[in-house]
């Protein structure tokens, strides 16, 4: 495999960017809307549009729902420290949290973490129901700190372009 340079990237000019500004503002925006945004044709823009997607620049397109109504009134941030480090043990946590549902954020951390994950659950019952159940199980665990959300003031997942 090759480096990170050697990966073909698309080169972005403004109307490209200007579209991923478009598309991230409002997702269902209309090809023809998007033409007119930037000044060219339809037939045009859905081309690009369509490079930026298959370069993997525009991952998908999904409606930002809000969990609370739905039943998910509690987000919990939980820092993960696992007992071994190597290769193994952090595929092996990997592979066991991405079927866990209320999971809704992974990460791999530097630092006193070794992973920071956001959890979605209904209540204080809800997630300790998850920790006992699920968390408890999880391989190579060796501590669990968790930090239950009061408030979130701001949650943008759009990238700067």
């Amino acid at each position: 495999m090759g480096t990170l340079e050697s990966i073909a990237q698309p080169r972005l000019d403004e109307i490209d960017r200007r579209i991923l500004e478009l598309l991230q503002a409002n997702a269902r925006m209309s090809n023809a809307a998007v033409a007119r945004e930037v000044g060219l044709t339809p037939p045009a823009t859905l081309e690009r549009t369509r490079r930026l997607e298959d370069a993997g620049i525009i991952r998908g397109y999904r409606a930002d729902l809000d969990p609370e109504p739905l039943g998910y009134g509690m987000t919990v941030l939980l820092l993960i420290r696992l007992d071994h480090h190597g290769r193994e043990a952090v595929h092996a946590f990997r592979d066991a949290i991405a079927d866990v549902d209320a999971v809704a954020e992974c990460h791999y951390l530097t630092g006193t973490a070794d992973f920071m994950l956001k959890i979605r659950v209904p209540d204080v019952a809800g997630y300790r129901e998850l920790l006992e159940d699920e968390v408890s199980g999880l391989p190579g665990l060796a501590h669990v700190e968790s930090a239950v959300v009061l408030e979130t003031f701001k949650e943008d997942r759009s990238v700067r372009v």
